[in-house]
């Protein structure tokens, strides 16, 4: 606007001002109406296009965001299988990723290279398996992104159907393959070929069943809706990462005797529907992805629990992040390491799940605990009174192997250096007076026919406690016996060392001194333990190759849980052997 034409609408305004006196802007009124009205006034036209201008901005950056996420689910995400299944009915999914190109799938078969069994070449073999088809000529055309199978209970039936998806880029191509193995429709949407197996298309997957009902049952959700759209599934899925290798869903509100009888295998190793029945009422759901790290594989877990259990179960998880700090105390050979803190609200969250909130069993478990503490202690001690006060800060239990001889090594970080001590020794001397270390030996007997009789009983030794200086510390004894056996304490820098060996309680000072050859300054706890501490409340580690040979593949496995306001989330770290 140049000078000549803003001056002459200056003038124009200031005589409608005079011949119009009372009439003003809109937001004149509204700023003169606030100051009468002792409110406080709007801002300016400036200020306040500012604040348009940036509700404006934050609204369309929702839009981004929601537009994005949709654009990813639908272009970058295969379809979830689980949209495709009904609720009722879907006792397991299983999701696995078949885009070979896929950086998840090049880093697990480069993890697994060392394990043939694990190879892309039986990984086909398995999918022309399923399907009957050859991959190169019948599969490859065709095949998207993901496979995956369910498990739907048939409760008319009384089985377990299995039925497989696999995603297709193709339809055409598909449809191809029906058209070469002589398909013909059935039953509406559902295709008969060589077999008999049947097929149907559904969303953006093919999907194999050896019956006709197994595909009803997938194809016919609208009385029980979608999986996808089940509370259960919804919070399994919003505690993982849609980036994966692999992912296994359970629904155990959908288990029954069916499925036990589909896989024998369980009940011949003792697991059967009657004794997960009670677990069945805090038990919802399951979920677990499989990602492909550079150097490891890591199992990411969620369970769902009733929400009332956890309402009820006071505290559920700590307050405080648990930070391993007593791994400073323990040998990085170690082939077990397990900390935590608040040993007591660790065993009350342990004993409520395995006990399915059963308020008997607890009792009848807290009862058998007391009853060893006491055999060991004294009638006057009880776990809750004189042991658990001891773990209620950090606490870590480190297993080693020694000369074939299992080493066991109690850590607790003291909290009231003076009393906790004097707790300690306290129990010391119960268990020594106590005197409740038996020795098994063989008697014999002369039976009244004459026949001499041999017989194994336990008889009590003798329970000696020892001084040991060390390195201006004083190491604990109490030798069980005529053996060289003995427990060995020693209370050093705000923590207590217990274990079944002298030169475990000695390592544990050394390492006070000079903690640089230590289990928390190794590579293996900044590798596989560290990246655990984020949130978590406690967090293991265990040697699998020394401890469990038969796992032949897997060499160590390191995890972190934490109890969440819905569940227990758990991370794994799995090194697989080269």
């Amino acid at each position: 606007m140049g000078k000549k034409a803003k001056a002459k609408k200056i003038r124009r305004e200031e005589q409608q001002q005079v011949e119009h006196p009372d009439k003003k802007s809109f937001l004149s009124k509204i700023v003169e109406t606030g100051k009468r009205s002792g409110k406080k006034a709007l801002p300016t036209s400036k200020k306040a296009m500012q604040i348009y201008s940036g509700l404006f901005s934050l609204i369309m950056l929702a839009l981004l965001i929601s537009a994005g996420y949709l654009f990813f689910q639908n272009t970058f995400r295969p379809q979830p299988i689980a949209k495709l299944l009904p609720a009722d009915g879907t006792v397991a999914l299983f999701e696995i990723n078949t885009d070979f190109e896929h950086n998840q799938l090049r880093k697990s078969f480069n993890l697994l290279s060392g394990h043939p069994q694990y190879s892309r070449k039986n990984f086909i073999s398995i999918l022309e398996k399923v399907t009957d088809l050859s991959y190169l000529t019948e599969i490859e055309p065709w095949l998207g992104r993901q496979a995956g199978m369910a498990l739907l209970s048939d409760k008319k039936e009384n089985k377990i159907h299995k039925v497989y998806f696999f995603e297709y880029l193709s339809k055409k191509s598909f449809e191809e393959i029906l058209v070469a193995e002589k398909g013909k429709k059935v039953d509406g949407r559902i295709y008969e070929i060589e077999g008999p197996r049947y097929v149907s298309l559904l969303g953006d997957y093919a999907i194999f069943a050896d019956s006709k009902e197994a595909l009803k049952i997938t194809l016919d959700h609208s009385k029980s809706g979608r999986l996808y759209d089940s509370r259960e599934y919804r919070r399994i899925d919003g505690n993982l990462p849609l980036i994966r290798t692999a992912f296994f869903y359970l629904d155990f509100s959908n288990l029954d005797g069916n499925f036990f009888q589909e896989f024998p295998f369980l009940s011949e190793k003792g697991l059967t529907f009657e004794v997960i029945q009670p677990f069945l009422k805090i038990f919802n759901a399951e979920g677990m992805s499989l990602i492909a790290l550079e150097d490891n594989f890591a199992v990411q877990n969620f369970l769902s629990l009733d929400r009332e259990f956890i309402k009820n179960m006071k505290p559920w998880g700590n307050k405080e992040n648990y930070s391993a700090n007593l791994a400073s105390y323990v040998s990085p050979s170690s082939l077990v390491f397990w900390g935590g803190k608040n040993l007591e609200n660790q065993m009350d969250r342990f004993t409520s799940i395995i006990s399915g909130g059963d308020r008997s069993i607890i009792d009848d478990l807290d009862y058998t605990l007391d009853y060893d503490v006491k055999k060991y202690f004294g009638q006057e001690t009880t776990f809750k009174k004189n042991i658990s006060p001891l773990f209620k800060n950090e606490f870590a239990l480190a297993v080693n192997k020694k000369d074939q001889r299992t080493i066991y090594k109690v850590l607790i970080e003291v909290a009231d250096k003076k009393n906790d001590a004097l707790q300690l020794h306290e129990l010391a001397n119960s268990f020594a007076a106590i005197g409740a270390y038996f020795e098994p030996k063989v008697v014999e007997y002369t039976l009244p026919d004459g026949t001499v009789g041999k017989e194994i009983i336990a008889v009590p030794e003798e329970i000696v406690k020892n001084e040991i200086p060390y390195k201006n510390h004083t190491i604990y004894e109490l030798q069980l016996g005529k053996d060289d056996k003995g427990i060995y304490y020693s209370i050093f820098n705000d923590v207590a060392a217990i274990a079944n060996d002298l030169d475990s309680v000695k390592e544990s000072i050394d390492f006070s001194i000079d903690g640089n050859g230590s289990l928390r300054a190794s590579p293996l706890f900044s590798q596989e333990i560290s990246p655990l501490l984020v949130s978590t409340d406690d967090v293991s580690y265990f040697n699998i190759a020394e401890l469990l040979p038969v796992f032949g593949m897997v060499d160590s496995v390191s995890s972190g849980r934490s109890y969440l306001d819905d569940g227990i989330g758990t991370v794994n770290y799995i090194n697989i052997k080269k």
